[in-house]
């Protein structure tokens, strides 16, 4: 594991943590979500199913996932493909968890299963502003950060990396830094 600072701007500071995608580690990184985000409301963008599912496992993810995301009050489909269903045509989508602790059920499933896995911790109520603006599908997480929905924000990618995306003006660097070796080497 190896922690690279990625992007910075005025605003918020950008973290890059490679080569965590195994089961264990993501059990590690939920914990490190629920332990930096107090917040009620955690928010997710999904984008894109991946390929990098085996084909032991796709199936059960599939159902699993589907089933959550179909009983969910809060979410919505931003783009789709037009010729399958749920989830395999979902391009982007944002929703709410519906708790905190859905985050260690469903999320390591998501962050194997589809391209990109954003979490948003908002203390804001902002799944109506979020899932009415379709332009933010493309956006990278500094976006939730510069147009206030959020102060940090995590995102799994398929390539096995984990980012964390923090406003610098609420979150020490070196703290962040330390929480991530802390949480995640235990």
């Amino acid at each position: 594991m190896k922690i690279i600072e990625y992007a910075e701007t005025e605003q918020y500071m950008t973290l890059f943590i490679d080569n965590v995608r195994n089961k264990e580690m993501l059990i590690k990184i939920v914990n490190l979500i629920r332990k930096i985000c107090n917040q009620n409301k955690v928010f997710f963008k999904i984008y894109r199913v991946d390929g990098n599912v085996n084909s032991n496992d796709i199936k059960e993810y599939k159902n699993k996932i589907q089933s959550y995301l179909n009983s969910l009050e809060n979410f919505v489909v931003l783009a789709e493909y037009k010729s399958s269903k749920i989830p395999e045509n979902i391009i982007s989508a944002i929703g709410q968890f519906r708790k905190q602790d859905d985050l260690i059920n469903i999320l390591p499933l998501m962050a194997d299963y589809f391209l990109e896995t954003t979490i948003i911790p908002s203390e804001l109520n902002c799944f109506d502003t979020l899932s009415k603006n379709k332009e933010q599908i493309m956006e990278g997480p500094g976006y939730y950060i510069e147009n206030g929905f959020s102060d940090i924000v995590f995102a799994f990618f398929d390539s096995d990396d984990f980012l964390v995306c923090f406003n610098k003006r609420k979150y020490d660097k070196q703290e962040i830094i330390d929480t991530i070796i802390n949480e995640l080497t235990q």
